[in-house]
This record gives structure tokens, C-alpha cells and sequence, in this order.
């Protein structure tokens, strides 16, 4: 186990930001906390990386608490831009893989290495003012995992980033996990959440109502519509009066209460209608959010 947080809980003044708050993250292992903002999930984040003080609870590093463990072995990318306006982009990237411990001459060799990979190697003497919010981003993240850290923190990695920089990112995530670094991101966009953990927690007004593994939690969500590829006017005769049927890009989505799928699969078949697709539709993980935070949202 690398990471375990043990019911923390943290106030400001008489109001509750996080109030017994447990979870775990294995090594290896991505963790995506999710919530509304003011949900409480900054303030987790601070708590683990000991920038903020629980009131109670703790947070354990490889069994040790984290704040005595923990320094040279993170790496956090914050939401907001945590970057040096008037500096270079070698230059921020070079102090902060000294702040990690790296040699000058290694911060300099790895800065190299990853303004290549990420298309920015042109920029390497321009000040980070002149970089687009999307070019900022990617400094901001090689900054995060210059230092190849255990425990990486990334929150709203995927801002400001196009189809082809997040495709990009995730490739760079995908690498580290398959290292072995120890992952916690939180993000908005849920279908990256969904794609890329192995556990998630959602924190509403302070606590978390949901968390475990993400595909049992969606396999155990009941299915809530059939979707099928054919043609309309050969599947609507086989459907009870007055069933809705949806039509988007020749897809036809049909409420599972509207019928028995193997029933209508079968009934379909035994027509000889020409099937392409046939899905059972499960809740995606934006749907059960949304489900979780109710009204609030």
C-alpha cells in the first residue's frame, strides 16, 4: 500500500471542508477524486502534500506518516498556474528539479528530454508569458514529473490541453503508472476519470458518498437503456405500443423498462432483421456523479 488517508477531517472555523475522509491508493494504482467545486477535494489534496494541518485523521506514506516521508517523493500539478511569469522555461523547469534534488546538469539533461517530447523544445528560452495557456500547461506537468516522483497529485491535468495534447498526456500518464508511480487526479472532465483510474471517490459537502473500484461500480449500476444498430421501420413492429424509440446516426436507443432485451434480441433475429450492434447501456460514470451530488449540481 503507498498511500492511505485515515479519517481526516478539517474545519475553517465552524464549517467542515472535510470531515472523516478514508481512502487508499496502491502502488502503481490511479485514484480520481471527484466533487463540486467547494467540495472539500483542494483541501484533501493540501492535507496529503502537508501544506495544510488536518484537525484530525492522518495520512500514511509506505506506513509512515506522509509529512516526515513523503518530500522528494511527490509531485503535485495545481490547478491554478504555479509557474514563474517572468522566468524562462528552462530556467523554471531547472529550479524546480532542483527543488527535487536533481543535479543542475541532470535538471538541465531531463528539462531537455521532456520539452522534446511534449513540442516545446523551441520554447526553452522564452519567458513563460509568452506561452499559450495550453504551452503553460506542459510546463506545468514536466515541472509535476521531471523528478520521476512516487506520488503524483495532478489537479485539472487535462486544462487548457487539445484532442492531441491530452491523447499526449495520457500516453505520459499511462507510462508512469506502468512504472510504478502512485497517481491522485482530480478533474471536471469525468470521461478521462473514467478511462484512466483504478479507484475513485466522490466528495460531496465534506464527505465522501462514493468510492471503490471503478468497474465494479459501473458494472453493478442496472442497465437503463438497449441501444441497436438496424433499420427503425424493421424493429418498431416488435416493440409494444407506444415504446419510445430514440434515433441518433442510426443508433435507436430504447428505455430497458420498455422491454426484455434477450426477449426483443431474439424476437429480432428470429425476424431476420439485419442487427449490426446490440448493447445493453450501463450509467456512465458522469451519470452516477450527477446521481451522487443530486440537486447541488
Amino acid at each position: 500500500m503507498s498511500l492511505e488517508v485515515r479519517s481526516l477531517c478539517k474545519s475553517f472555523g465552524s464549517k467542515y471542508v472535510v470531515q472523516d475522509l478514508s481512502f487508499t491508493v496502491d502502488e502503481g494504482k490511479v485514484f480520481g477524486l471527484l466533487g463540486l467545486n467547494g467540495a472539500g477535494k483542494s483541501t484533501t489534496i493540501r492535507m496529503i502534500l502537508n501544506i495544510l494541518e488536518p484537525d484530525r485523521g492522518d495520512v500514511l506514506w509506505q506506513g509512515q506518516p506522509a509529512r516526515k516521508v513523503i518530500q522528494g517523493h511527490v509531485g503535485y500539478l495545481p490547478e491554478e498556474r504555479g509557474l514563474y511569469q517572468k522566468m524562462t522555461v528552462m530556467d523554471h523547469l531547472v529550479l524546480f528539479a532542483r527543488l527535487q534534488g536533481m543535479t543542475r546538469s541532470e535538471a538541465i539533461a531531463a528539462s531537455a528530454i521532456w520539452l522534446d517530447r511534449f513540442g516545446v523544445a523551441h520554447y526553452r528560452d522564452k519567458q513563460i508569458s509568452e506561452l499559450s495557456k495550453g504551452n503553460q500547461q506542459k510546463v506545468q506537468f514536466i515541472a509535476a514529473i521531471i523528478h520521476n516522483p512516487q506520488l503524483l497529485i495532478l489537479d485539472e491535468p487535462f486544462s487548457g490541453l487539445d484532442p492531441v495534447n491530452v491523447s499526449l498526456f495520457k500516453e505520459v500518464f499511462r507510462e508512469m503508472v506502468k512504472a510504478g508511480s502512485t497517481i491522485i487526479f482530480s478533474s471536471h472532465q469525468l470521461e478521462h476519470v473514467e478511462e484512466l483510474s483504478d479507484t475513485i471517490g466522490i466528495v460531496h459537502d465534506a464527505h465522501m458518498v462514493l468510492y471503490g473500484d471503478v468497474e465494479q461500480i459501473l458494472h453493478e449500476q442496472p442497465p437503463r437503456e438497449i441501444r441497436l444498430r438496424a433499420n427503425p421501420d424493421d424493429v418498431r413492429p416488435h416493440l409494444d405500443e407506444g415504446v419510445a424509440v430514440e434515433t441518433e446516426r442510426g443508433v435507436l436507443s430504447i428505455p430497458i423498462d420498455a422491454c426484455d432485451p434477450h426477449t426483443l434480441l431474439q424476437r429480432l433475429v428470429t425476424a431476420g432483421v439485419d442487427i449490426s450492434y446490440f448493447e445493453l447501456v450501463r450509467p456512465s460514470l458522469a451519470d452516477i456523479f450527477l446521481q451522487k451530488v443530486g440537486g447541488a449540481a
